[in-house]
């Protein structure tokens, strides 16, 4: 079974305007679960959404104006059929994220430290198909979720890049944990996110299938509030929530998340604000704010012994909005939080 016992890791993002320096920070703190930096700061491409658009249909990425689009005009539907060719044909190569796109993902993958030491596991991570296809419109300002052409390439290109990327990281570990980040995932069942809860489960399986039949082990990470019983039913192992400022809200579905742990399943506790507030915060608020939320799940009868084996200690959500320093002592926090629990000086 997958127990990290409170392991540290982090979401995705760095502030960083160089892979060396980002990772400089992650081996410092995170060498039980390092993961690879998405470094918005350094490039366009390295945003959550244009990240991943390398092989969609119809994708357009301008830099200088910092937009992604769709062009659904003609020819969309001849670079539809041709994504579906390369898909059912297994190319992985062709879902590569280029290092024009992940300048972080390519200083991860060429790091001697990172080759040579023995970690517990390697992190990478997925924007989820539900916040890509909803984000990314066409010129008309449509969804691209919303186009029946699209949508399901949008699932299919999220589960083919997870897959690469679970090929690329397990030359360094054979342990590969894969989040989809799903910020829209915070709006289920508003206006904002108009599919029925039942199509967002189904999308998200299709991911985390892919993830697990390649050998990865399935995560998302929304970072605010959501349907968390509807996320528990899913086939993802790993829930990563913000547990500062939402530290209770997933007790409020204590039926879902007892048979998740019972599972298996993990919860990676956001418990690190990615705030300023981390700039006031110390190992032991951190350490009170983590045990409210442990005690709120105890309360459903879920055993505590359980509760931290099959924990993960997380920031709430990505750095790279921060300063460079605050975004450093959110990880180093992290890390400082983690080795508390796990009984590490």
């Amino acid at each position: 079974m997958f127990k990290p016992e409170c392991r540290a890791t982090a979401i995705g993002s760095f502030p960083h305007s160089t892979a060396a320096a980002a990772m400089k920070c992650i081996k410092e703190h995170l060498s039980d679960v390092p993961v690879w930096p998405q470094l918005p700061n350094f490039s366009y491409y390295e945003s959550m959404c244009p990240q991943y658009s390398e092989g969609l249909p119809g994708v357009t990425v301008d830099t200088e104006a910092r937009t992604l689009r769709i062009l659904s005009g003609d020819g969309l539907l001849e670079r539809v059929e041709k994504f579906y060719e390369k898909y059912l044909s297994g190319d992985t190569s062709f879902f590569a994220i280029s290092n024009e796109y992940a300048e972080g993902l390519y200083g991860f993958l060429n790091d001697a430290e990172i080759r040579t030491v023995d970690h517990w596991a390697v992190k990478g991570h997925t924007v989820g198909p539900v916040t890509w296809g909803l984000t990314v419109a066409d010129e008309n300002k449509r969804a691209s979720f919303h186009n029946d052409h699209l949508k399901d390439c949008v699932v299919k290109c999220m589960a083919r890049k997870s897959e690469w990327q679970i090929m690329k990281l397990k030359e360094i570990n054979p342990r590969v944990i894969i989040f989809l980040d799903e910020p829209y995932l915070q709006s289920i069942g508003s206006a904002a996110v108009a599919l029925r809860p039942e199509e967002v489960a189904e999308k998200l399986d299709e991911v985390f299938e892919a993830i697990i039949d390649a050998g990865g082990v399935p995560g998302i990470h929304i970072c605010g509030n959501s349907d968390w019983g509807l996320i528990a039913k899913t086939k993802t192992q790993i829930i990563n929530f913000d547990a500062f400022e939402f530290g209770s809200s997933i007790s409020l579905y204590p039926k879902e998340i007892s048979e998740f742990i019972e599972r298996g399943g993990v919860i990676a506790w956001g418990v690190v604000p990615t705030s300023m507030k981390v700039e006031v915060e110390t190992r032991d608020s951190i350490m009170a704010k983590f045990n409210e939320g442990i005690e709120s799940l105890e309360k459903h009868g879920i055993p505590r012994d359980r509760l931290l084996e099959q924990a993960m200690i997380t920031p709430s959500c990505g750095v790279g909005s921060l300063p460079i320093e605050t975004a450093e002592r959110a990880i180093s926090l992290t890390a400082e939080v983690s080795d508390s629990l796990r009984g590490i000086k």
